[in-house]
């Protein structure tokens, strides 16, 4: 089956409204400009449908199958949903601009950390330097240090090879050396 892009813009209301009409996403990935505080201004989290979307200026909420992300434009956000894109009548009555995509490979990202042993939801990066926390079981048995992963979702020319699209597909926690 092919998947989709889907792009439009809208208001903060048809922002949550939105969101929340799709309803089955597993982790949130969000981002305010210009805050102090450095656990104010970046959140990897488990998907909340309570969470305020519009009080961040851009993030992802996605699961396996599809992820929505948005970036705010001055009043409004611009939005773009991608993947199997359910079409629910908040989906259906936007004005916007739709595509067909084509099917995409999954690939996995390392991201930032390693788990603390002493505390298990955090995981520090030395060369920012930051504490994350990401939304994932850690490993206990693991041999060798355990890291952060990100699955993305790489829709590909078939010309080029080009990446045209990628979305947000999971978040796990492998051993570091899982994936060399």
């Amino acid at each position: 089956m092919s998947d989709r892009a889907v792009a439009l813009h809208c208001s903060e209301e048809e922002l949550n409204a939105l969101i929340r009409s799709l309803g089955l996403f597993e982790f949130m990935v969000a981002e305010r400009r210009l805050v102090q505080d450095p656990a104010e201004d970046f959140r990897i989290c488990e998907y909340d449908p309570v969470e305020d979307f519009s009080s961040w200026d851009d993030g992802h909420v996605f699961c396996s199958t599809c992820e929505v992300r948005w970036i705010r434009r001055e009043n409004s956000f611009q939005l773009v949903a991608i993947g199997d894109v359910p079409t629910t009548p908040e989906v259906a009555e936007a004005t916007c601009e739709r595509k067909e995509i084509g099917e995409g490979a999954p690939t996995k990202i390392l991201l930032w950390g390693i788990r603390d042993k002493d505390e298990p939801d955090e995981w520090w990066q030395a060369r920012i330097p930051r504490t994350f926390r990401y939304p994932v079981e850690p490993k206990n048995d693991a041999t060798s240090p355990v890291r952060p992963w990100l699955t993305i979702v790489e829709y590909r020319d078939p010309e080029s090879d080009a990446v045209l699209w990628w979305r947000c597909a999971g978040l796990t926690s492998e051993e570091e050396n899982a994936y060399a």
